[in-house]
């Protein structure tokens, strides 16, 4: 586990404490425990995040697999799920939260030279989530013409 000041060392607004998986990959940035059910309050953190990898048996792609967050002024647990294509390329992310929130990547598509063709991403419009981006692109070659 490392630990730094945010603001300075003497005067810190907060600590960050960050911990690490056994191949040196973040895994945690204010965890308590290695969770992501609370912040730690004495220590004052207004946010924390944990990553979970793909690790399966003795196979690891050292892709995201889980993204988790907390913030101290909701309170309220959210998080990503990535999907990857064969190629390890992000193909989509579904986004978790307790009060029906949709911030979520439902389709990314690419071509043979790994350009992306095809994005769509949801957010909040007004007081709805709806889909916010159906974007295609164009391109000759490798060079992006048109979105």
């Amino acid at each position: 586990m490392e630990t730094l000041g945010l603001g300075g060392t003497t005067d810190a607004l907060q600590t960050i404490d960050y911990s690490y998986n056994i191949r040196n990959g973040l895994r945690c940035i204010n965890c308590t425990n290695d969770d992501m059910n609370s912040l730690n309050k004495t220590q004052n953190d207004l946010f924390g995040m944990k990553l979970d990898f793909h690790e399966t048996g003795t196979w690891y792609d050292g892709n995201i697999h889980k993204q988790t967050w907390l913030k101290a002024n909701d309170n309220i647990k959210r998080s990503f799920r990535y999907n990857y294509d064969f190629s390890k390329r992000l193909k989509s992310a579904s986004f978790q939260s307790p009060n029906n929130e949709d911030f979520s990547l439902p389709n990314m598509s690419y071509d043979k030279n790994g350009n992306i063709l095809n994005l769509s991403r949801k957010g909040k419009r007004g007081n709805s989530f709806t889909l916010l981006d159906d974007l295609s692109y164009t391109y000759s070659g490798n060079k992006l013409l048109k979105i």
